[in-house]
């Protein structure tokens, strides 16, 4: 009997490779997800530090000009913080869609490798049944007493 082709091996290797390129693009979305975040945590610990410079500019002299600088400074990365909140709210649907993405590709690709399996299964029965059938002509064909 011939060996088994699966006629749709091409397109299980197509989905196969699809599955892996959205893997790659939820592991970038991921990861920009992290850096945005970071930048988040990162912006929230200056804005405290100049906080904390600023009350130690209450209790020492020093200049308004620098108060005022420092206070601006404040301002503006607490609006630097907003967008980047923003773009991690962002960041974080790309990845719920990617995820939504990847379970699809999953999907059809364990669809193909069922719809294999089966075929594969149904070959196999089928090379049981003709070597059974060749087993079975071969034992009354031998002569009795040998």
């Amino acid at each position: 009997m011939k060996k088994f082709i699966f006629k749709l091996e091409a397109l299980l290797n197509l989905r196969r490779k699809r599955e892996e390129l959205v893997i790659q693009e939820l592991a970038e979305a991921q990861s920009a997800e992290m850096r945005i975040f970071a930048k988040i945590v990162d912006t929230k610990k200056t804005i405290a530090a100049l906080i904390e410079d600023s009350k130690n500019y209450k209790k020492t002299s020093i200049q308004i000009d620098s108060l005022i600088i420092s206070r601006n400074y404040i301002e503006l990365l607490k609006k630097q913080l907003a967008a980047l909140e923003a773009d991690l709210e962002k960041a974080k649907e790309k990845v719920l869609k990617v995820k939504e993405k990847l379970a699809e590709a999953v999907r059809e690709r364990k669809i193909i490798e069922k719809l294999r399996e089966a075929q594969f299964a149904a070959y196999r029965k089928e090379y049981n049944k003709q070597d059974n059938l060749q087993m079975d002509e071969i034992a009354n064909n031998k002569p009795r007493g040998e």
